[in-house]
């Protein structure tokens, strides 16, 4: 089962196809944890992204129930394993639960400020060094300073997405915003940018992101570009 398609996109998140504000008050509420602790977060991390990967290869099959069942579990063995909750608003927003969605997302954003204060803190440094947790040093490293110590954009694309699926236009602008702030060559969100900004007339704006989309290598329905240039005329002037 996929989305259905809105407007002029094919791809499963645009807009075109296809947070509320958090508190990051996560390094305020981290503790360090004692050796006990530790070793038990780092097994439990290991055995949640065990479960994320099974529902990963049910995903693909469109199993969707299934896939949920192992995010689920993935989530409840280790609460900060962000990217489950990012898949079970995936399979929300294709059963077109919109509000499930958004809050399944939040919660993935949640995850991440978690973890991220965790390694900053520098509470898992001194064990991930160790020779028993290189599995889970490369794997949760890898996931963190490949971010460089950031929420994955892609997260506020799916919640724009989501928040654009239930008409409330302003909230998703500002989810794409955030999103570029974080890595102002994401294509898909200036994508998305560019049809909010058709939606909402403002055919400059449009233009820009739209060429800054295809600069940055998503993919442009050609129907989008047509009814853009029907609507006003490219601006001799793009940045």
């Amino acid at each position: 089962m996929r989305n259905k398609p809105l407007l002029w996109t094919s791809s499963i998140f645009l807009l075109a196809f296809l947070f509320q504000p958090l508190a990051m008050t996560g390094m305020q509420n981290i503790r360090k944890l004692d050796e006990t602790e530790r070793r038990r977060f780092t097994a439990d991390y290991t055995k949640a992204r065990k479960y994320y990967l099974e529902g990963k290869k049910y995903m693909r099959k469109e199993q969707l129930d299934k896939a949920y069942e192992k995010f689920l579990k993935s989530v409840e063995t280790n609460s900060t394993f962000a990217e489950s909750y990012v898949e079970i608003g995936n399979i929300y927003m294709k059963k077109s639960m919109y509000d499930e969605a958004i809050e399944e997302y939040n919660k993935g954003v949640n995850a991440y400020l978690k973890l991220e204060a965790y390694v900053a803190e520098g509470i898992l440094k001194e064990t991930a060094s160790r020779r028993e947790y290189d599995v889970y040093a490369r794997d949760l490293y890898r996931d963190l300073y490949s971010q460089k110590f950031t929420i994955p954009p892609k997260i506020y694309l799916f919640l724009g997405s989501a928040y654009f699926r239930k008409g409330m236009i302003k909230e998703a602008l500002e989810q794409f915003e955030k999103a570029l702030e974080i890595n102002p060559d994401y294509g898909e969100a200036h994508n998305n940018l560019a049809v909010i900004y058709f939606l909402s007339h403002q055919y400059d704006m449009a233009w820009r992101h739209m060429r800054l989309a295809e600069k940055f290598g998503a993919k442009v329905n050609p129907k989008f570009v047509e009814d853009l240039k029907k609507a006003s005329p490219e601006p001799e002037k793009n940045n």
